[in-house]
């Protein structure tokens, strides 16, 4: 076991990661041109201008002022500003994402991790009427499995589609109740 253990050191030691140069940024979302959704379901993104100019307002730019005044460090409003972001949009592009990052004072990898961790927030355009159904074990016991099949055979779509005419989506959550 030890002998393991000394070669594994040895291995690390011997292959030290070597900088050339000074460390560069890096940006962990996808170009905005590129696709980027949820379970693997491609979604066109706006165009970055086309976000920009809906978020550089002189309201969206108060309120995020407003925001950030509201904690002794701006990364405390990233939940709020992202909330920002869908509130305008319907959905968080991810344009809308770097741009939270960017008045958050933030990695944009940080605002990525923050977006896709809370169910909250809708990485593609949704219906006008979300119907959520519950996919915990109780509800499951009581008969959701049906109501959802029903659902989605009245409306001719699947969980996580939005009907064509952009009125409805259907999307499992955690329990409501």
């Amino acid at each position: 076991m030890r002998e393991h253990i000394q070669g594994a050191v040895q291995f690390v030691s011997n292959n030290r990661l070597k900088f050339d140069g000074p460390a560069q940024s890096i940006d962990a979302l996808p170009d905005p041109a590129q696709t980027f959704g949820h379970v693997n379901k491609a979604v066109p993104q706006p165009a970055p201008k086309e976000v920009l100019a809906k978020l550089d307002t002189p309201e969206i730019k108060e309120r995020c002022a407003d925001l950030l005044s509201r904690y002794p460090v701006g990364q405390g409003a990233l939940l709020e500003v992202l909330w920002l972001v869908q509130g305008v949009f319907g959905w968080v592009p991810t344009e809308g994402i770097r741009w939270a990052a960017n008045v958050c004072g933030c990695a944009p990898a940080h605002a990525l991790g923050v977006a896709t961790f809370y169910t909250m927030y809708n990485h593609a355009p949704k219906g006008k009427f979300l119907l959520q159904f519950c996919r915990n074990i109780s509800c499951t016991i009581k008969g959701a499995p049906s109501l959802i099949a029903y659902v989605e055979k009245a409306l001719n779509i699947k969980t996580g589609e939005t009907t064509p005419d952009g009125l409805f989506t259907i999307l499992q959550v955690e329990c409501l109740g």
